[in-house]
């Protein structure tokens, strides 16, 4: 920036002089450049020069304002405000209050100042008088806003991320890592100014580890070089497309691909390919890329100060034809306006577009908003209110999925090295999950056991294996092999069921033959890994929603082994699907497998060797005629696995007197007359309210009692075991225990046991 070299060229000539045209002249620089706590500096020693210096109060007022010490910009306006000659001068200062005012959350006295400006500003034409207009017009609207306030958590990413100077733009990599855009400088003097050479704004590594956020590295490049560049989003093919300054110091989209250097280990950037779409495209400033697909078509989102838009920075789409994009068009005046629109995000699996306007009816300064219908063609937007918004800046709301993400925002708790909140900074925020009545539950569970029973019908996944595989001559019940190893030793086997079945036939036979035995291959064990492939996808989206599953596998075996060691067999296979379950799309079913999900998703297999009918009768046993008994159609049709149910776990809890709804005080059972003084019961825990259920603790009113489980989480519409062992030796006649479960409320429930042990 060239103020900056001046002034450390000029620093002795300007202390010899001390003449407050100089300083003016710097802070107007610094001004013009939008480094509005440089301009304030600058100010501030012209003011120490000369007071009365003309424009002097009007231009610090402005910079007060530009980097939001906004009691001190008040201070300023307001000696206007008792000037008659600065009125005369600067009639907008009454525009400026109503800004601050409202930057304060002063809505009444922003008000106040709106209308006396709309009063000495008769320019219908003019910036300031249609958005004085359209403050006043929204006023009502806004005090609605401040009366409707939505349980969200906000967060500041913590100093590890944030500054004192400006961080913004998160782009989701995963649910740990972002990038990140960022105005940090190396050197600063101190007063706060900076010194760097080169000063501007680069795109930076940011990752969560154990739970706290911090910047791992910038994204560098050749092409990145002493030059700022800022924003992102990436494509399907993994292309980052981002916002680069060219020679005019306006920024212009480009793409490229983020690669990990072998030797430094660290991210940087490939070569560059600009993005333009006509020859003016240099003039004008390209920002917030967003790539979009919708009903197989794609587009590049962005927003844009070039010519044909509504107001300042528009929204602008382009499609792609024919891998080329384009010409843009403006999204239109249901979205666009006079001000400012920015940081386009469409959130696929909600199909909510969002963005940011300083001029839609808002709280602050940039607030932000989603389109009512279709993103093309909205009908209307809506602010998503307190406390997403706020009286500060809020934009580029970045959503990870549909309570989740982040958002840049100057709010009360951003870092800051300055007098006032300054700079954005990146903000967390998390929905509650919301809650629904026991009804929908129950409309919602029974949309899950329709889809799982559609999804068994549709598929009826059955895999076929060769004899005695896995691990042929063991008594094992495990393996190391997962089904699709052994289907590929299958598959290359058929060379050699093909000769086993035409050996010594004739040529009409021995066709016949061929295809009877290569159509089991493909209408059978091709057929079965393929369904099985399918199966696993749909099965993982339910199990991403949070759904708890039994799935029964059922094993058969050809007659050749006696039947104890085809259950054994039977059980090795079965163990191949669940290795197999263990790898399929890099291990995204382990954590279900292991209950260990965040959201709650199980997947259980329940194992039935041998299943309930045995092998074919008319299938040959005989062991020294293996054409029949190994390689025949018939007897490969019987080696096989096969899924037979998917339920729900909750639905194979008994619905029996052993129930505890916890809506009641204190459940009584009573087990009759025991036979045995040592044995363990289950106690089903159930929540039938429309509310998650936090259980602490579980006392036990005797040493007899025990339990290994003491703390549960039930959410409305689930039921979770209670296991409790008791050791009753030494007692004998009628016996009552009790069980108390301490509540998170601070509420207890109480369940009484009553039995009997035989004197």
């Amino acid at each position: 920036m060239k103020y900056i070299v001046s002034i450390i060229f000029f620093c002795v000539t300007i202390q010899s002089i001390g003449q407050a045209k100089v300083w003016m002249r710097f802070g107007d620089e610094a001004l013009q450049e939008g480094d509005y706590y440089g301009a304030s500096q600058f100010y501030l020693k012209a003011w120490s020069e000369d007071s009365l210096y003309k424009d002097l109060v009007y231009k610090l007022a402005l910079a007060y304002k530009g980097y939001h010490y906004n009691s001190k910009a008040i201070e300023f306006f307001k000696r206007i405000e008792l000037d008659k000659t600065l009125q005369i001068d600067h009639l907008d200062y009454l525009f400026h209050l109503a800004e601050l005012y409202k930057s304060e959350g002063d809505y009444e006295g922003a008000k106040k100042y709106y209308q006396k400006y709309s009063r000495v500003n008769k320019d219908a034409r003019s910036f300031k008088y249609l958005k004085t207009k359209n403050e006043l017009k929204n006023y009502n609207k806004i005090i609605e806003l401040l009366n409707d306030t939505l349980d969200v958590k906000i967060e500041n990413l913590g100093p590890e991320i944030n500054t004192g100077v400006a961080e913004y733009y998160p782009v989701w990599i995963n649910d740990s890592v972002i990038l990140y855009s960022a105005l940090k400088a190396k050197n600063t003097s101190p007063e706060g100014l900076i010194e760097d050479k080169h000063y501007g704004v680069k795109i930076f590594l940011g990752a969560q580890k154990k739970g706290v956020w911090k910047t791992i590295q910038p994204i560098q490049g050749a092409f990145l070089k002493d030059v700022s560049y800022t924003d992102g989003c990436f494509d399907a093919a993994g292309n980052f497309y981002f916002a680069r300054k060219n020679n005019f110091e306006k920024y212009q989209l480009c793409k490229s691909k983020l690669i990990l250097n072998d030797s430094t280990k660290k991210w940087g950037m490939d070569s560059i390919v600009s993005i333009r779409f006509s020859d003016e495209t240099e003039q004008y400033n390209f920002r917030n890329p967003f790539i979009l697909e919708d009903n197989n078509k794609r587009y590049l989102l962005f927003s844009s100060d070039k010519k044909g838009g509504k107001g300042g920075m528009d929204i602008w789409y382009v499609e792609e034809i024919r891998k080329k994009w384009g010409t843009p068009k403006n999204l239109g005046l249901k979205i666009n306006t006079p001000g400012n629109e920015v940081g386009p995000f469409y959130h696929i699996s909600t199909k909510q577009f969002y963005f940011a306007s300083d001029w839609h009816y808002g709280l602050g300064g940039y607030d932000v908003f989603e389109v009512n219908g279709n993103w093309k063609t909205p009908s209307s937007v809506t602010n998503l209110g307190v406390p997403v918004n706020t009286k500060a800046n809020d934009l580029y709301y970045a959503p990870l999925d549909s309570l989740n993400g982040m958002l840049t925002s100057t709010r009360q708790g951003a870092q800051t090295d300055k007098e006032a909140v300054c700079c954005n900074d990146l903000f967390y925020y998390q929905y509650p999950k919301p809650k629904k009545d026991s009804l929908m539950l129950s409309f919602e569970k029974d949309s899950v056991r329709n889809r799982l029973q559609h999804l068994l019908k549709k598929f009826h996944v059955t895999l076929y294996f060769h004899n005695d595989r896995p691990n042929p001559d063991s008594w094992d019940t495990l393996t190391p092999y997962d089904y699709f190893q052994t289907y590929d030793a299958y598959m290359d086997s058929i060379p050699t069921y093909q000769l086993k079945n035409t050996y010594r036939k004739t040529s009409k036979d021995s066709i016949m033959a061929l295809n009877k035995i290569n159509g089991f291959f493909s209408d059978y064990v091709f057929k079965g890994a393929n369904d099985l492939k399918q199966f696993l996808k749909e099965l993982l989206q339910e199990l991403e929603g949070g759904q708890k599953i039994i799935l029964t596998v059922k094993g058969y075996a050809s007659p050749l082994a006696k039947s104890d060691y085809n259950v054994h067999l039977s059980l090795r296979r079965i163990h191949t699907l669940q290795n197999y379950l263990r790898k399929y799309s890099e291990g995204a079913f382990v954590k279900y497998l292991d209950e260990t999900a965040e959201n709650g998703g199980v997947l259980r297999i329940k194992k039935v060797p041998f299943g309930e009918n045995r092998a074919d009768s008319t299938v040959s046993d005989n062991y020294y005629n293996t054409k029949l008994s190994v390689y025949s159609k018939e007897a490969s049709l019987e080696r096989k696995i096969e899924i037979v149910k998917l339920e729900l776990i909750e639905d194979l809890i008994p619905k029996d007197q052993f129930t505890v709804d916890l809506d009641s005080l204190e459940t009584r059972f009573n087990l009759g007359l025991l036979d045995t003084n040592q044995f363990e019961w289950r106690f089903n825990l159930q929540n039938n309210s429309s509310e998650t259920i936090f259980i602490t603790d579980a006392e036990l009113s005797c040493h007899c009692l025990s339990t290994k489980r003491k703390k549960w989480k039930l959410e409305p519409g689930e039921t979770e075991p209670l296991d409790v062992k008791f050791d009753l030796k030494g007692y004998k006649g009628k016996l009552g225990r009790r069980v108390t479960l301490n509540m998170s409320d601070g509420t207890k429930r109480y369940i009484t046991i009553l039995m009997e042990i035989p004197n």
